[in-house]
C-alpha cells in the first residue's frame, strides 16, 4: 500500500502515515524493525499493514518511494483543520 508520511520524529524511528485506502492512519515504529532516517513529512512510502484491531493501524516493511513528493500535504491538512475548527467555533 502507498502512503504519505504526515509526521516523523527526527531520527526516523517513528512515522505517522496516511494510506491510499483512506482507512485509519498507520503508525510505524522503527525501533521494532528498522529506522527510516531519511523519512520526513511529505514523503511517499510503500508500507505493509500489520494485521490486527484497534483505532490505529500498524505499518511494517516501510520503504521510501519518493522524498518530498507530497511535501504540501501535511501543511495543507493543518490549514484545513484550522479553517474548519475556526468555522465550528462560530456555531
Amino acid at each position: 500500500m502507498v502512503g504519505i508520511v504526515l509526521w516523523s520524529d527526527a531520527p526516523g524511528l517513528r512515522l505517522l502515515i496516511w494510506c491510499e485506502d483512506q482507512g485509519g492512519l498507520a503508525y510505524y515504529d522503527g525501533s521494532r524493525e528498522r529506522p527510516i532516517p531519511d523519512a520526513s513529512a511529505g514523503d511517499v512510502v510503500q508500507v505493509e499493514e500489520v494485521p490486527g484491531t484497534g483505532p490505529m493501524r500498524r505499518a511494517r516493511a516501510v520503504q521510501l518511494v519518493a522524498q518530498g513528493a507530497a511535501a504540501q500535504v501535511p501543511q495543507m491538512l493543518l490549514r484545513e483543520a484550522a479553517r474548519h475548527g475556526a468555522a465550528l467555533a462560530k456555531i
